[in-house]
Order: C-alpha cells, then sequence, then structure tokens
C-alpha cells in the first residue's frame, strides 16, 4: 500500500511538471509564457539608461528558449538604446530579418501563414529600418538586408492576396491591424517628418505675435511655481529643468534648433490670440508632459522629452493637424481601418438585385461596376498616404483590401 501511495504521488509530481512545461511552451495569443514575460519587461523600459528595467528586460528576452522575430528585435533595441551594446544588437536585428526570411520563402514554397507573425514582422522589419544607420561606422558588421527582406515580404503577401477567397471581407480587412507597445516609438521616422514640418509652421506663425518675448527663464519660474508646496513634484520638475538646461541640439530638426528652442515655440503657440480660449490648457499640458519626462528616477530621451512638448498642442491648438504626431504603426492601422470602411460602404451601397448577383458570384456589368467603383476609391489610399509609410508597404495593404471584394 505504501509503494501504490509513493508511485501515486510521483505520477502526480510528473504531471504537474508536464502542466507546467505545457503552459511555459504553450502559445496563447501567439505567444509563450517566456515571451509574455519578456513583453511586459521590454515595455516598462522608459528611458535609455541600462537601468534595473533594462536589466530585467535583457534577462527576460534573453530567456525566451525560442525567439521569434518580434523578440530578437526587442532584444536588439535594449542592447542598443540601453547597453550600449551595437554589435549585440546588430546580431539580433541580423537574426530576427533572417528568421522573417525564412518564414518568407515557406510561405512561398506552400507553407502556411502565421497570423501572429503578419502582426508583428511590419512592424519589425520596419524599426530596424529605423535603427539600420547606427551600424554605418562600424567596419566589421556588415549592411543589414532590410530592404531585400521588406520586399521579398510584401511580394510574397501580393502573391498571396490573389488567392484570398473570404466571406467576411471588411474583418478580412481590420485583422491585419495591430499595434505594438513600444516607449522608443519617438524615434520612428515618420514622427520625426511630421514634427519637422509641424515646428517650421509654427515657428513661422510666431514671428507674426511681435510682442510675445516669452524667454525660457520665464517657463522655468512658471513650472517652479506651479508645483510649488507639492514635493514629489517639484523634485520632478526639477531633474527635468536640470535636464532642460543643458539645452541639447535636437538633430532631428532643422537647422540649429535646441530644446529649449522647442520649448519656447510652444509657449509661443499658447499665446497666440487664435489660442485664446486655449492657452491655459496649452501651459498645463506642457507642464504635465515635463513632469510625465521624470520616470523611476531618470530624464527620457531628447527626443522623447521633445514629443511630448511637442504632443500638449494635439487638440487643443486652433489648427486641428498641429501637435499630432503619428507612428507607422498608427497610420498603418489608419489605413486599414479606411480600407475597411470603403469595401463596407461600398458592399452596402449596392441594391438589392446587384448584392444577389454578387453573392452569387455572376459577373454582370452592374456588378463589375460596382467592383470597379470600391477598388478606385481603394487606389486613392495609395495617393492619400504617399510617403508616410512605405510604397511597397502602402501597395500591399491596399491591393490585399481590393482582393477580398
Amino acid at each position: 500500500m505504501i509503494g501504490l501511495g509513493l508511485l501515486g504521488v510521483i505520477i502526480i509530481v510528473v504531471l504537474v511538471l508536464l502542466l507546467w512545461c505545457v503552459c511555459r511552451w504553450y502559445k496563447h495569443d501567439g505567444e509563450t509564457y517566456y515571451q509574455k514575460v519578456a513583453k511586459k519587461a521590454y515595455i516598462e523600459v522608459n528611458n535609455e539608461q541600462l537601468d534595473e528595467k533594462a536589466t530585467e528586460a535583457i534577462d527576460s528576452l534573453e530567456a525566451i528558449p525560442e525567439k521569434d522575430p518580434i523578440d530578437h528585435f526587442r532584444l536588439g533595441v535594449v542592447q542598443l538604446l540601453n547597453a550600449k551594446n551595437p554589435k549585440r544588437a546588430h546580431k539580433e536585428f541580423k537574426s530576427a530579418l533572417k528568421q522573417i526570411n525564412d518564414k518568407t520563402k515557406k510561405i512561398k514554397y506552400g507553407g502556411k501563414r502565421d497570423v501572429y507573425d503578419d502582426k508583428n514582422i511590419p512592424y519589425v522589419m520596419d524599426r530596424i529600418n529605423e535603427f539600420k544607420d547606427q551600424f554605418i561606422d562600424i567596419d566589421e558588421l556588415e549592411e543589414l538586408p532590410v530592404q531585400d527582406v521588406i520586399l521579398n515580404y510584401y511580394n510574397q503577401r501580393l502573391e498571396d492576396s490573389k488567392k484570398v477567397d473570404v466571406k467576411k471581407k471588411e474583418k478580412a480587412i481590420l485583422e491585419k491591424k495591430h499595434f505594438n507597445s513600444d516607449a522608443q516609438n519617438v524615434h520612428d521616422s515618420l514622427i520625426y517628418d511630421t514634427l519637422e514640418k509641424q515646428y517650421d509652421t509654427v515657428k513661422y506663425a510666431n514671428i507674426s505675435n511681435l510682442n510675445d518675448k516669452t524667454s525660457y527663464r520665464d517657463i522655468v519660474n512658471f513650472l517652479k511655481q506651479k508645483y510649488h508646496g507639492d514635493h514629489d513634484k517639484t523634485q520632478k520638475i526639477n531633474q527635468v529643468i536640470e535636464t532642460l538646461n543643458k539645452n541639447i541640439h535636437i538633430t532631428s530638426l532643422p537647422d540649429t534648433t535646441f530644446e529649449q528652442d522647442v520649448l519656447i515655440t510652444v509657449w509661443k503657440r499658447a499665446n497666440d490670440p487664435k489660442n485664446a480660449n486655449s492657452s491655459v490648457d496649452i501651459k498645463n499640458a506642457v507642464c504635465d508632459s515635463l513632469l510625465d519626462c521624470a520616470q523611476d528616477g531618470w530624464v527620457v530621451c531628447p527626443q522623447g522629452r521633445v514629443s511630448r512638448v511637442w504632443n500638449s498642442l494635439a487638440h487643443l491648438d486652433y489648427d486641428p493637424n498641429i501637435g499630432v504626431l503619428k507612428s507607422k504603426q498608427i497610420v498603418r492601422n489608419e489605413i486599414l481601418d479606411k480600407c475597411a470602411k470603403i469595401v463596407k460602404d461600398g458592399m452596402d451601397s449596392m441594391s438589392e438585385e446587384v448584392k444577389e448577383s454578387y453573392d452569387k458570384g455572376e459577373v454582370s456589368e452592374a456588378v463589375m461596376a460596382k467592383v470597379q467603383t470600391i477598388k478606385t476609391d481603394l487606389d486613392k489610399l495609395k495617393t492619400d498616404y504617399a510617403g508616410t509609410i512605405s510604397e511597397v508597404e502602402l501597395s500591399t495593404l491596399v491591393e490585399e483590401s481590393k482582393a477580398v471584394v
């Protein structure tokens, strides 16, 4: 009896261990337990210092037994920006690109597409493309084959779109939407480009307000007075002011633009008579954005600070476009939303007779006219969004949407 009891205990222990292993290796929503832990740690990295959070992210990402492209990418980012180890970052980015290319080749020769890969891969390729110039001056590192991988991937998606047969058209388009939480999205080139254009617009508009003599010292005094009496906030804002005092050159903006220039430009915009009704709100938003720059004892990177300050104008400025900074991920999802709406509106506008013919697969003149109208409207998005995301990706999103009609 004792022997049987011991055997029962052993069996239970073995089953528990098996269950434990399965839980850690089984993919739920495209991720294993290890990947979920690592993603959470990565998302919490909010600066470019090798602090406790960055170290935890590296350890968690390293612990993933079988890494996907998104895992290699995340590890590469923390190695590059936090650990200041470009060689290791290059290795991880290269591994991510190789995996993407290998997956693309498998699909080409009959392999199945992975819905979770297709949600992450465009983001990974795009972000590695943003970082590739970081390795130019390191002679022993070969150029990352980003463009070849991007072309191979989207060309294959275009080929696959010709074979699509779906009933729920709008859903088929919207399923491609995805958003990856990433504190390093401030390094997105589209955000740089948009910020540069908006900065020029506001800077020259401010010239007409000759009586506004706002100085950096005026803004600092406002900040100190606003948070006077609140010990924690005073400590944080003083830490940010100490960083702002260095007046770092913002290389992503035109000419010789320094950080204090951006802050003064936004403050003067708040004083513009056209913003009379929202001036106080804009200034409060600036204060809040600067306070948010102090996180866990560190101040976020210059681009992060500038983006936050500029974003204070969003939805408060008299020009609804000023202050709105969209990453390529956001634009990609916006395009998919519009594609889905165009298809839905086009289908809804069909008469009962035409819809019935369409559903039966009949190629009548009326059906073809409606289908062509929908496709023409989708094609217009290529012009509307030219210069935002890459031409090949934009074309793929539109062509995939046309394929479901």
